[in-house]
């Protein structure tokens, strides 16, 4: 039998919800218990304490006064605290990568785009956004920076769900969503061709920001309901439920509430 050290399996199970996060599997308000978490990754509390404490320290969760802990509801304030802190980040990595990113890291990329579309094309939510959050750490990953690259991923774990959230409640048509998870990341994928740092700061910049622009961005934090998601339900051990579902239809409630 071989065994798996403690250490890879509490390093596994808070990349697991890290990603999770990043990702816009949860939605602002949601609460992240331990139990819950840990039927679903198939782990013991422990590994899961252990990830939710790291967690929270990066900001990604916040505790409340009862002692609970869910994903953290930003205003339309601190959410353009965070567009403009990632604007300056990401723009910065995004510069750097232009300069020394490898051929092969850059055909990553291309090949992330292609899949991000084909998610965009059959309205998989979920699969763009996973997508998305590849094509950026690949970028960002380019600058070859241990420095940037933390920095910026606690931003995305902080601003991943309101992304999310916007994007399943928002009425943007799939031409609006397509143009702007398209036209932007060609623009980078070029500029990196061209060794061009100016402009792919700019295409990154324009990334991030243009979908504050989309009709009902703003409104978003003004929703019945915004950051009051109820917990998730508890699952019966013959049932396997995925974040992804169940969200989407709390999602669809804040819709017609």
């Amino acid at each position: 039998m071989q065994l798996v050290s403690t250490e890879t399996v509490y390093s596994r199970v808070y990349a697991e919800v890290r990603d999770a996060l990043m990702s816009g599997a949860f939605q602002p308000g949601e609460l992240v218990t331990i139990r819950s978490l840990a039927q679903r990754l198939g782990t013991s509390p422990m590994p899961i304490r252990d990830a939710l404490r790291r967690l929270l320290a990066e900001n990604a969760l916040e505790t409340q006064p009862n002692r609970t802990v869910r994903i953290p509801v930003h205003n339309a304030t601190s959410t353009k605290d965070l567009l403009e802190a990632r604007c300056a980040l990401e723009g910065m990595a995004a510069a750097k990568a232009a300069h020394v990113i490898t051929p092969a890291e850059l055909s990553k990329i291309e090949k992330i785009h292609a899949a991000a579309l084909r998610a965009l094309a059959k309205e998989d939510t979920a699969e763009y956004l996973r997508q998305n959050t590849l094509f950026h750490r690949t970028l960002y990953a380019g600058a070859h920076s241990n420095i940037l690259l933390p920095l910026i991923e606690s931003l995305w774990l902080q601003y991943a769900p309101v992304m999310a959230l916007s994007m399943r409640t928002i009425e943007a048509t799939q031409k609006d969503w397509r143009r702007v998870g398209d036209q932007n990341h060609q623009e980078i994928i070029k500029a990196l061709r061209n060794r061009d740092a100016r402009a792919v700061r700019r295409a990154v910049e324009a990334d991030i920001m243009e979908p504050t622009k989309l009709p009902g961005f703003w409104n978003l934090f003004t929703l019945p309901g915004y950051g009051t998601a109820p917990k998730r339900r508890r699952r019966s051990s013959s049932t396997t439920q995925k974040p992804t579902t169940d969200t989407k239809k709390r999602v669809a409630s804040l819709r017609t509430s």
